[in-house]
């Protein structure tokens, strides 16, 4: 069985050495949580397999995507859904059924971002994603159904506030759901992002 340990190095001095672990990358993602407050200069990895230590390469300091890429999501998040409140209970616009999806489907996310940057967990990645891509779908449907008369009877016929209705069409075009899918969108390719950045670092 192949183990891995795990170290972080700062200003050339080893600062702590991490228990052996079976999966490479979790060990990289475990090093760089615990590593976040002391700013290495670099992560070490080693192969501890059959009882030897073998160097299987050097992890350079975290990219700006591994420091800042969950509080840019979280960010994002959290305005999306503050600008969703204020537009219903400041500005009094009901929402539709379609923004109600939508709203189930970003407010988790202000949750989940907000302790995975805290606590620099890049695995939970993997579960906003389903969220913000099913929000990229929805949103995007959304406003097809306000512009276009592809899907005129669906908008004009899904509850009592119709979802073609559009509250605001700033320069013509930006209406809500083009925020959301907006919102949605950066979301979703800033955690992709992270993701293959993690998948790169670890398989160096």
């Amino acid at each position: 069985m192949r183990t891995w340990e795990t170290a972080f190095v700062v200003d050339g001095t080893l600062v702590q050495r991490f228990a052996s672990w079976d999966n490479r990358e979790s060990g990289f993602v475990a090093a760089c949580q615990h590593a976040v407050q002391k700013k290495p200069s670099f992560i070490i990895q080693s192969d501890r397999s059959h009882g030897e230590r073998k160097g299987v390469g050097i992890v350079k300091k975290k990219s700006f995507v591994l420091e800042q890429g969950l509080y840019i999501s979280w960010v994002i998040a959290l305005v999306a859904t503050l600008g969703s409140l204020y537009f219903s209970e400041i500005q009094k616009y009901i929402p539709c059924t379609y923004c109600w999806y939508q709203r189930i489907l970003m407010y988790p996310m202000v949750i989940l971002l907000g302790i995975a940057a805290v606590r620099q967990d890049y695995k939970q990645s993997y579960y906003v994603l389903p969220l913000s891509i099913l929000g990229m779908c929805m949103s995007a449907y959304h406003y097809l159904v306000q512009k276009t008369s592809w899907f005129e009877s669906a908008g004009s016929g899904c509850g009592i506030i119709p979802c073609n209705a559009a509250y605001i069409n700033w320069l013509g075009f930006i209406s809500i759901p083009f925020l959301a899918f907006v919102a949605f969108t950066l979301i979703t390719a800033m955690n992709v992002w992270i993701i293959r950045e993690v998948r790169s670092v670890s398989a160096k």
